[in-house]
């Protein structure tokens, strides 16, 4: 895909450090609405063999949650971002609360009926994505304009424009900071709530 570049920060005009030996490419966009203007849209549930992983191979700390402790959350996020695709049952990819899915091309149809026949194990199955096969909560269904690096002029794809701002400015609560950059988190126990720091 062919992002604008003016999405992205100039590395040369803002550089960042590393430390020694632990190289780490930092892809930054300062735009209001952020990354969720540039990301790929793919929506994955973790499963319990995600969060069981550390676990069973010994390796780093195991996650405090499982997928039932997540999963309502899941249902929430994906009910309010509207989640297209397709539930298939599958253990290792939990099923959603899911807009009807994106079609598959003659191709792939072909694809994942050849696969079916040579393996009765393996499932294609469409990609679950963050786009709109239908309006939902005013936004509209995608109509496959195809330039969705150029931003979605129909709010059919999930970003902070499209959903999670218009959302929080209907509280009458919103301040909105552009030219503005986060560095941190403060919770109040107090008021139950809380701020970012700049």
């Amino acid at each position: 895909m062919n992002i604008p570049t003016r999405f992205f920060v100039n590395d040369k005009e803002n550089p960042y450090a590393t430390e020694p030996g632990k190289k780490f490419s930092w892809i930054r966009g300062r735009q209001v609405g952020g990354k969720s203007l540039t990301w790929g849209r793919q929506s994955y549930r973790w499963s319990d063999l995600d969060f069981e992983a550390n676990l069973k191979d010994n390796v780093a700390v195991d996650w405090p949650i499982r997928y039932a402790d997540i999963a309502p959350w899941y249902d929430y996020v994906e009910e309010f971002a509207g989640i297209s695709g397709q539930a298939e049952g599958l253990p290792q990819l939990p099923d959603g609360k899911f807009l009807p899915p994106m079609e598959m091309t003659c191709v792939e149809l072909d694809m994942r009926d050849a696969l079916a026949k040579k393996f009765d194990d393996r499932i294609m199955t469409i990609g679950r994505s963050a786009v709109l096969t239908r309006v939902h909560k005013g936004r509209a269904a995608c109509h496959y304009c195809g330039v969705c690096h150029r931003g979605c002029i129909t709010g059919s794809y999930f970003s902070s424009i499209s959903s999670t701002l218009p959302a929080a400015y209907k509280t009458g609560k919103l301040t909105l900071r552009p030219y503005s950059v986060v560095h941190s988190l403060t919770f109040d126990p107090k008021l139950g709530k809380s701020a970012a720091c700049g």
